[in-house]
């Protein structure tokens, strides 16, 4: 995530910059599950990262928030209440109020599909003075796939490659064709939105709880006809798909954590039979409980 970070500050437009050349520069990700934020000491002359500051990491469970509201498309009073707090605890710690485009905000999938967006970042900004932009998926991806090429050898990037990367609204599957040119699956679910709809036809929507053990390979098939299904008719992954050297690498957070470290994988090539097993330990624990394991990861 640091990588994705550093890169949307990167592209971003030389005008944004204050005059002086080193500063001190926060970015805010705004994701469908938490609340990010990375802290940089930049040479806005030259564009370059002196120094990384410390990251914070604050659950907001946000795209749960929209999915419990009365149509499902609105992020609640009490939630935004939330998030503001959340971002100005941030800010505090870092000792900034965010004058003079000290702070750079963005927000993902949830904020995409809210229908009271316009609101919920007006309040944002008059509380936090920081002006989230709402990023495309299709730029969530291309951003994504930019830092795979930051932190691979350029080697390990090319025709035979897919970079993944999933929230709690959504997953992008990006990479490059033969004429260098980049291509971004967009798919419809995120880790919390597959959970609500899982939830609703294995739990019958009692609670936000992880699938029982017992009806992991049931929930596997539904995954795989509502996700493969559109995937399969993607003319750039089928291409792919069928390569025996076909590579695919991941900057998501929940794999990073959950895979690697939580489940105890040292290695960094993961199989199928790797997955597979996380998938059976991730049936035996409560969404709580493994969101408190990734959180305390991630701090």
């Amino acid at each position: 995530m640091d990588f994705k970070k550093a890169l949307f500050f990167l592209l971003l437009s030389p005008e944004a910059f204050a005059n002086d050349c080193i500063e001190n520069k926060y970015i805010f990700d705004f994701g469908s599950s938490s609340l990010k934020a990375a802290g940089y000491v930049v040479n806005s002359c030259n564009n370059t990262i002196e120094e990384h500051l410390p990251k914070y990491n604050k659950v907001l469970d946000i795209q749960k928030c929209i999915l419990q509201s009365k149509n499902g498309k609105t992020l609640s009073r009490w939630c935004i209440t939330k998030s503001i707090a959340a971002v100005n605890e941030i800010k505090k710690l870092y000792n900034t109020d965010c004058f003079n485009n000290e702070c750079i905000g963005f927000a993902t999938a949830w904020a995409r599909n809210i229908n009271n967006s316009g609101s919920v970042f007006s309040q944002l900004f008059q509380q936090t003075k920081i002006d989230f932009s709402i990023v495309s998926q299709e730029k969530e991806g291309i951003l994504v796939l930019e830092a795979a090429k930051m932190h691979l050898p350029s080697t390990n990037i090319n025709d035979e490659t897919i970079v993944f990367d999933s929230g709690g609204g959504s997953f992008q599957l990006s990479g490059f064709n033969k004429q260098e040119q980049h291509f971004v699956f967009q798919g419809k679910y995120g880790s919390a939105t597959m959970l609500h709809e899982l939830n609703n036809i294995f739990n019958k929507g009692n609670k936000y709880e992880l699938i029982s053990k017992k009806d992991i390979k049931k929930a596997l098939e539904h995954v795989n006809k509502i996700v493969a299904t559109d995937i399969i008719h993607d003319k750039n992954l089928t291409s792919l798909i069928t390569k025996k050297d076909l590579k695919v690498y991941s900057l998501s957070g929940f794999v990073q954590y959950g895979i690697k470290r939580n489940l105890k994988f040292t290695k960094d090539t993961i199989t199928i039979s790797d997955l597979e097993k996380m998938i059976e330990e991730s049936a035996t624990n409560s969404f709580a409980q493994m969101r408190k394991k990734i959180s305390q990861l991630s701090n």
